[in-house]
């Protein structure tokens, strides 16, 4: 009986190993090579893309701080309180500027600083009493505020010329810029300023007078068709000029009548 002869020969194993290893080691090395360019490009490149990816900046000023930043975050930006300031135009705590500004293009990520609003900074009203009126003016703009109307009262205690009180009265606070009154000392005897009169009815301007504790003196009529008959063509003394309380006004009214020219009071 003929035996079977095997084929394996242990010989031509190792020859076939050791020519299939390195095809094996090959295709493995190839296989990670691309799954680690498939990563790269699905994870890293993502990551980067995104970082520097294009963000319209949107514009916050006016709005509240909290506000604000919640918007810029959630648009993927740094918010840093930059620095805080005195304005009386936006209320305490809102953005007053933005930088960069709104509505310009930045990378993701980018910070945006943000001033915001201290409100207004008040000044305290110095006690001017007893101060001559240059003086005042001085320490007023030297506070940063300004003055508002000037009015003189009667008042024999303080020297005529110097300050009486003013409105708000010292010590109190107001915004910087803010107006201050002045009450003048007019001596013995008050200063007023003089209305315009110009414009108005005879009747008008006599109530005006009264209100202001002036007269109405001599008065004269002069034919004009440049304003409107009956009314106060022109007056001594000029609007806005200091008198004494009491003083008279002369008028000069209009007509429409040529045979007019003055008639006494």
């Amino acid at each position: 009986m003929r035996t079977g002869r095997s084929n394996y020969s242990p010989e031509k194993s190792r020859m076939s190993r050791r020519f299939l290893n390195p095809l094996i080691y090959t295709a493995t090395g190839i296989l990670g090579i691309a799954l680690g360019f498939l990563v790269f490009d699905k994870l890293v490149m993502r990551v980067v893309v995104q970082h520097n990816a294009d963000i319209l900046v949107p514009p916050v000023v006016g709005m509240e701080f909290e506000e604000a930043k919640n918007i810029l975050e959630g648009k993927k930006l740094r918010v840093r309180k930059y620095r805080e300031e005195y304005s009386s135009k936006f209320p305490e705590g809102t953005v007053i500027f933005q930088i960069p500004r709104g509505n310009l293009t930045v990378k993701r990520g980018k910070e945006i600083k943000l001033t915001v609003s201290l409100g207004s900074q008040n000044i305290t009203i110095p006690e001017l009493k007893g101060y001559s009126f240059r003086q005042a003016k001085f320490i007023i703009e030297e506070k940063k505020l300004t003055i508002g109307d000037t009015i003189f009262i009667e008042e024999k205690s303080i020297p005529e010329g110097n300050i009486v009180r003013t409105d708000p009265p010292g010590g109190e606070n107001i915004p910087i810029g803010g107006k201050v009154t002045l009450y003048i000392s007019g001596g013995s005897r008050a200063y007023v300023s003089t209305p315009t009169f110009l414009g108005l009815s005879l009747d008008e301007a006599k109530k005006l007078a009264k209100k202001n504790r002036l007269k109405i003196g001599e008065i004269k009529y002069h034919f004009t068709v440049a304003v409107e008959p009956q009314t106060v063509y022109r007056q001594s003394p000029e609007p806005g000029t200091r008198t004494y309380a009491g003083s008279s006004v002369n008028l000069t009214i209009s007509t429409n009548n040529p045979q007019d020219t003055s008639e006494p009071q």
